[in-house]
């Protein structure tokens, strides 16, 4: 707090400026809500942007994120841990063949292995 009495001045000043402002900043809020709708959701389709959700989503679930080959591939494919920290890019519609109410974790891990298997060769690093 300042003691020259500024503060105050500030607080009424701004409350001031709101009041005869006020639709200009709500049309602004409306557009610019609009604006990153639109951005965010464009973002979170590009390559970039599904690249990094994987990332996060495997923070979130304390899993690391070490993709085992350097080149992201297109939309086509998704992410899948071979352990904690490795993942290997899978064609979509194999990753989710076996995401069903009937299935259980370990048939898709399971088959997912098989898949990285035939995919790049070489054995599983647990």
């Amino acid at each position: 707090m300042r003691k020259d009495g500024r503060d105050e001045y500030m607080k009424k000043y701004s409350k001031k400026y709101y009041e005869s402002n006020k639709v200009k900043w709500k049309d602004y809020r409306k557009n610019q809500r609009k604006y990153m709708k639109k951005y965010g959701k464009d973002y979170n389709h590009s390559e970039r942007g599904r690249f990094i959700r994987s990332q996060h989503v495997a923070q979130t679930r304390n899993l690391g994120f070490v993709p085992i080959t350097e080149d992201v591939p297109d939309e086509s494919y998704e992410f899948h841990h071979i352990n904690h920290n490795l993942v290997a890019p899978l064609p979509k519609e194999l990753h989710r063949l076996t995401r069903n109410k009937f299935s259980t974790l370990e048939q898709h891990r399971f088959f997912c292995y098989q898949i990285i298997k035939q995919l790049y060769g070489g054995e599983k690093n647990s």
